[in-house]
């Protein structure tokens, strides 16, 4: 075949290259080792085309004795991996001859095992340079060498030469055209890079050591990462984790972050809940695990971390399990798995939390995120809907590049989005976290000038890549009288269908409770205390999009007479006293309320805006009063126990001037008013 060149004087020593791709048995002859496994390790796998190509001539390309014999004793040194040596002759070949050619193709091979990519390249030039065609190969040796590195043009470019040779193999060409459309791809990306400005997230968090970041609580002001640096041996290394908090736009100094248990053994890819109040992680090696590593949670109780749990052998394997992110209702967790039964090495899983309170069998994502590469580092957003993630299949810039998936209506994941240039490099990118408001990410990267190794850097992310914004409450939950923080039952509730987001506890440190508000929905949130009087917050989010949080400070009532609340969450048709659907869960809540306090008399006051004629606002309101109280009745409560009133527009707590003011005027008002 005239393209394999028609006077490869080296091809004597590929005499041993068909043997060992067809049969994979014995290794070569000492002098064939830098063609075999050296120059052509490549096109072993991708091109055996040429390597059982016809044999043509025993004799190089050289007329020098002295440079022949260099390069033999060349061979003899790399094939014992002796490299300083072999440039040594290597360089004494070319300065008898510098038309060498083999001495050129083997110095690119040693220069690329050496890892000095750039001097590889300069060598397979200088190859092509004297004849192009001596080699063909060599085309797709150095394209691929330049992709590695980054040089995509030029990559493309010595690709499709050895595309456009005749006689290659269907599963050859193949195989050159998706390197190809890689370095395009590639090529593209560098092409038209994002305005994006990485700023070092700041001194007290980063050191000369490397810094990862973990985890970030809903609000953005808790950050968990890990550090790592070298222990007493230098060839060893250890991951520590510490917490820094954000005050006034400044991140405090980062702390350890310690758990009472953390001589269970070894432990990674920490993440916490959207609230920070549940730990999930990888434990490694633990004594009750089911493989190397397993899937574990803790809660924060009373100021300290529970016991952690394995999430059990629905979910872990005897494989590898780890690098947990939970959805903000905690009803979904993804996590990496190289377990039997994905698409390669690992891959991106889910489980659902089922209704008896168990996880579901692992779902995998699909063919659409996973590939036969390694899929790693997910990001669920508190969206629930977007999943940021690293790939080192996926087209990309070399490496591992990180993507972006969205789940559409179906349950469907969209096509991975890489995340472009400069974000994403040659090197690996490994993970993202992205804040609730969708506009402010972040990363670890030792690229940029920093404090040392890898430092946690935030960027504003581009448009096209931004989650759906989401908005929070962040409430403080205090005793009305004594000002003092309360750990109270709250449940986020989903109006459209009563069907109940979030529960928990407010922090019993400091009565802080958070929970996530996605758009396009309204929602209801109950607060109860035994001892005080309910508390309800309603969030109306379904006819705009708002990522400013709700900030509360809610004051609960000790239950007692004169205190009294508004019904946020009791609602009527227009101009009737119809009750709507919606208000179901907050009545039966109250109903739950009142029968805990059965020795309780209320009364249910209707309010209405100072539209239209006071008789009518005072029946309507009256009528409205009732209506709540015959629910209660129908749940079993004593009619003498619960008294109603229409006050009508006379009581107003706001204008009614404006559509806000007016919707806060129409109420009804629970108020306590003796014991029986």
């Amino acid at each position: 075949m005239e393209c394999f060149g028609k006077n490869y004087a080296m091809a004597h020593r590929l005499r041993y290259v068909t043997s060992a791709v067809e049969h994979q048995s014995s290794k070569s002859q000492v002098y064939a080792h830098p063609i075999i496994f050296g120059l052509l390790v490549f096109f072993l796998v991708l091109f055996p085309l040429y390597l059982s190509a016809q044999i043509l001539g025993n004799e190089l390309t050289t007329s020098s004795s002295k440079a022949r014999k260099a390069y033999l004793n060349a061979e003899k040194f790399f094939s014992e991996l002796n490299f300083s040596d072999a440039e040594k002759q290597l360089q004494r070949a070319l300065k008898y001859d510098p038309s060498f050619i083999e001495a050129w193709l083997l110095l690119g091979e040693m220069k690329n095992e050496q890892g000095a990519a750039l001097e590889a390249i300069a060598a397979y030039q200088y190859a092509i340079g004297i004849d192009s065609m001596f080699f063909p190969p060599v085309f797709g040796i150095l394209g691929k060498v330049q992709l590695d590195e980054g040089f995509f043009a030029q990559a493309s470019s010595n690709l499709k030469v050895y595309y456009s040779l005749p006689d290659l193999r269907p599963e050859v060409r193949a195989q050159l055209k998706q390197l190809i459309e890689k370095a395009d791809f590639a090529e593209n990306l560098v092409k038209n890079p994002y305005d994006i400005r990485m700023v070092n997230i700041s001194s007290a968090i980063n050191t000369v050591e490397d810094e990862y970041v973990n985890s970030l609580r809903l609000d953005g002001s808790f950050m968990l990462l890990t550090r790592k640096f070298k222990g007493e041996d230098e060839n060893v290394f250890i991951e520590s984790f510490f917490t820094s908090s954000l005050n006034d736009s400044i991140w405090s100094q980062s702390l350890p972050f310690e758990v009472p248990w953390k001589s269970r053994g070894n432990m990674g890819a920490l993440t916490f809940s959207p609230d920070g109040k549940t730990l999930y992680f990888a434990g490694c090696g633990w004594h009750e695990g089911f493989g190397s590593c397993d899937l574990y949670s803790s809660k924060l109780e009373k100021g300290s971390w529970s016991d952690p749990v394995n999430m059990g052998k629905t979910v872990n394997t005897n494989s590898w399990d780890s690098q947990p992110t939970i959805t903000p209702d905690g009803k979904e967790l993804y996590f990496v798995s190289n377990r039997s039964g994905g698409y390669g090495g690992s891959d991106i899983w889910k489980v659902m939390l089922l209704e008896d309170n168990q996880w579901s069998k692992p779902i995998n994502l699909g063919a659409k995120v996973n590939t036969s590469g390694n899929e790693m580092s997910p990001f669920i957003h508190p969206d629930g809907k977007t999943l940021y993630f690293s790939s080192d299949k996926l087209p990309g810039l070399g490496g591992s590049d990180l993507f972006v998936s969205r789940l559409d209506k179906a349950a469907r994941w969209s096509k991975p989005e890489n995340l472009g240039v400069p974000v994403n490099s040659i090197d690996d990118e490994m993970n993202l976290i992205v804040d609730a408001s969708g506009m402010k990410a972040y990363i670890s990267s030792n690229k940029i000038s920093g404090f040392g190794g890898y430092d946690i850097f935030t960027f504003t992310l581009p448009d096209e890549f931004r989650p759906e914004a989401v908005s929070y409450v962040k409430a403080v939950i205090t005793d009305a009288i004594s000002s003092q923080s309360l750990e109270a039952d709250f449940k986020l509730i989903l109006l459209s269908n009563n069907e109940i987001i979030a529960t928990g506890k407010s922090s019993l440190e400091d009565g802080s409770l958070l929970a996530v508000l996605i758009s396009g929905n309204d929602y209801a949130l109950h607060i109860q205390k035994e001892g005080y009087l309910f508390h309800s917050e309603n969030f109306s989010l379904k006819e705009y999009s708002q990522s400013e949080p709700f900030l509360l400070d809610i004051r609960l009532q000790p239950v007692e007479r004169g205190s009294k609340v508004v019904l946020k969450n009791v609602f009527f048709e227009l101009n009737k006293a119809e009750i709507l659907s919606e208000s179901t869960e907050e009545l039966l809540m109250i109903t739950q309320f009142l029968k805990k306090n059965a020795d309780l008399i209320v009364e249910l006051g209707g309010h209405t805006d100072s539209t239209g004629p006071e008789a009518l606002n005072e029946d309507l309101s009256f009528k409205r009063a009732e209506a709540v109280k015959k629910f209660f009745i129908k749940q079993g409560i004593d009619s003498d126990r619960v008294l109603i009133r229409g006050f009508g527009s006379k009581i107003p707590i706001a204008d009614n001037i404006t559509e806000e003011g007016r919707a806060l005027n129409r109420r009804t008002e629970l108020n306590v008013i003796g014991f029986k």
